[in-house]
Parts: structure tokens; C-alpha cells; sequence
């Protein structure tokens, strides 16, 4: 689910970052770099590498199973001796049939980071037409420009454009944490360590923010989401009314032949107040579980999750994406 909100629909786990050599007849080690790529792994999760710099190129013909995770390290066994770019991407294995994608498009699809993707069609629109309407507003960060006054110009981009007073900002951890140093430096705060004449825990200090709030004439963004999926070094600003999710196809989603297990929105009939939501998602009823194989430690289950549906921002032009990284000059 993760890796579909933040990728393009291929399951990309993230860009390779260095030039690495696959072997087929010996076990190899690379280092990924960045933890919201290993997040997306586990041991045994198989998967290939772009011939390209898109995550849509072609597909090169090894498969890369992951034996061991440590740190940002990850060693792999593979089926075919090939070489990487440092700018080919990782693709879960079965995420696509030919060269159309199977997984949701998520943010990356919606709200481009990359210009040129952003003025692609998509879903039979012509963004071109008008970049920062169709696709969202992309802005740079300048050099030397502090993180918090980035985000503040970026929120303020997404007020004139209309966005809503549900604003959230989507970022990943390390850059938030950025964002928590600059404004501790930034900021006088008087605390008080000696707590003997209190009620509850005396001497103990607070490092760091419980949460952060964009005040405007007439809106707030409160709302900041560390996600560690979130891709290290872009952001987004969404407007929250206007992302779903939409479920697609007109019978069931799932028909797993168990009549108490029919899946979708809850008849209305059978709710009252105060759980009257007839378009609440119920993540329940897209579930089954049955028993597993037996294995020697003990027995498992198998637990199935399976929708038919599409990530969706129906005002792009609210919306803004950017690189949390700096121009160097």
C-alpha cells in the first residue's frame, strides 16, 4: 500500500543510487542508501531493475531475491550476471503486465517531482496544457534557504492556488527532522528542569517538537505527516479534500465464495446512530484469512487483502511538490 502511494504504479522501491554489478553464481551486497527504500524490503522479496531512469523503462531479465537486510545494506542473489546504473530503478517483481503498470498511481504519478513528467498525459489529460494546474506546483528551494522558510513559501504557493483550509504536509523523517533542528535553533524557549514542586516527574528536559503548525491570514496548515516511506528529499502538500482513494468495478471486489464475507461500503439499513457512515471504508470485509500450510514452527495462516481501486487528487492545482534539497549556488 505504501509503496503504491509513493510510486508511479510499478512498485519501484526507490533508484539504485550507485553503479552496481548482479552476479549470478555468488551472493552480492548493495547499499541502498536511505532507509525509505529498505522499509519497502524484506527478506525473500524478489524484484528487477529498470534499464533506464524512469521506473517505466524496460525491465532488465534478472530477478534479485533479498537474502540479508543490514542497515541500508542489502545483500541479494540473482538470477542473471547484470550491471546497474546508479539511476535504474528497483521494481517489485509482478508489478506490472507488459509495460503498463498493475499497482495505483500514487503522489509520484499525480504531483510529479520531475518537470518533464509533469507535463505528460495522464488518463487521457494533456498536462501540458497547463503544468501547474493539471500536474501541481513544483518549487525549488533555493541556496542557502532555510528548510522552515521553504515550507512556508510552498504553503503559501498552495493558499493562492486555492487550496482548502485541510492542508497536510507529507515529508520523510530525516528532512522533517531538518525542519525540527533549523526552528530549535531559531526559537527561545524557556523550560523548566527543576520540577520538585510539581506534580509528576521532576528534572527532565524535551528535545525536539510534538507538533508544528503554518498559520496564514485565514488558514492553518496542522498537519505533518513523518512518513518513512516517504521518499528522502521530496514533499508534498496536499489538500485534503481533494485525495482519495477510489474503488472501481461494478460487482464485488472480492468474492471468496463466504456470503458473511461480502465485501464493500456497509448497507446503510444496517447502521444506526451514531455509526450511521454509509461511505465509511471497511477494511474488513476486503480481509479473508484461512489456514495455511503446516511448517516446523507451528502453523500459519494466510491472510488475503485484495482491492480494485485508484489513488486519486482531484485538484492537482492545490497541491504542491518539492525537493527538500537546496541549489548549491
Amino acid at each position: 500500500w505504501a509503496i503504491a502511494l509513493y510510486g508511479t504504479g510499478y512498485g519501484e522501491i526507490g533508484q539504485t543510487g550507485v553503479v552496481h554489478v548482479a552476479s549470478d553464481s555468488a551472493p552480492t551486497t548493495i547499499d541502498l542508501g536511505s532507509y525509505d527504500k529498505i522499509v519497502k524490503l524484506d527478506l525473500g522479496v524478489t524484484f528487477q531493475v529498470t534499464n533506464g531512469d524512469t521506473p517505466a523503462d524496460t525491465l532488465r531479465v534478472g530477478v534479485h531475491t533479498v537474502t540479508h537486510i543490514a542497515g541500508t545494506q542489502v545483500t541479494i542473489t540473482s538470477t542473471a550476471d547484470e550491471t546497474w546504473a546508479d539511476d535504474d530503478w528497483i521494481c517489485i517483481e509482478g508489478c506490472r503486465e507488459g509495460s503498463s503498470p498493475t499497482l495505483p498511481a500514487g503522489l509520484p504519478s499525480w504531483l510529479p517531482l520531475d518537470s518533464t513528467a509533469a507535463a505528460t498525459t495522464l488518463y487521457g489529460v494533456d498536462r501540458s496544457t497547463w503544468v501547474d494546474r493539471l500536474s501541481g506546483n513544483r518549487l525549488a528551494r533555493l541556496h542557502a534557504e532555510p528548510l522552515s522558510d521553504f515550507w512556508v513559501r510552498c504553503i503559501l504557493q498552495a493558499r493562492i492556488a486555492g487550496q482548502g483550509n485541510e492542508m497536510i504536509l507529507i515529508a520523510n523523517p530525516f528532512d522533517y527532522n531538518e525542519f525540527i533542528t533549523e526552528s530549535s535553533n531559531a526559537t527561545a524557549l524557556m523550560q523548566q528542569t527543576n520540577m520538585s514542586g510539581a506534580k509528576g516527574s521532576s528534572n527532565f528536559v524535551t528535545r525536539g517538537l510534538a507538533e508544528s503548525n503554518f498559520m496564514f491570514q485565514n488558514s492553518w496548515l496542522t498537519k505533518v505527516y513523518a512518513d518513512t516511506y516517504c521518499p528522502q528529499g521530496t514533499f508534498w502538500i496536499v489538500d485534503k479534500d481533494t485525495l482519495e482513494f477510489v474503488l472501481l468495478g461494478g460487482e464485488k471486489v472480492l468474492n471468496d465464495g463466504i456470503a458473511s464475507n461480502d465485501p464493500g461500503v456497509q448497507n446503510p439499513a444496517d447502521a444506526s446512530p451514531p455509526d450511521y457512515k454509509m461511505f465509511q471504508f471497511m477494511l474488513d470485509r476486503y480481509i479473508t484469512i484461512q489456514q495455511g500450510t503446516m511448517t516446523a514452527g507451528g502453523p500459519v495462516a494466510q491472510t488475503v487483502f485484495q482491492i480494485y481501486g485508484n489513488f486519486l487528487i482531484r485538484q492537482p492545482g492545490h497541491c504542491v511538490v518539492g525537493n527538500c534539497v537546496a541549489a548549491s549556488t
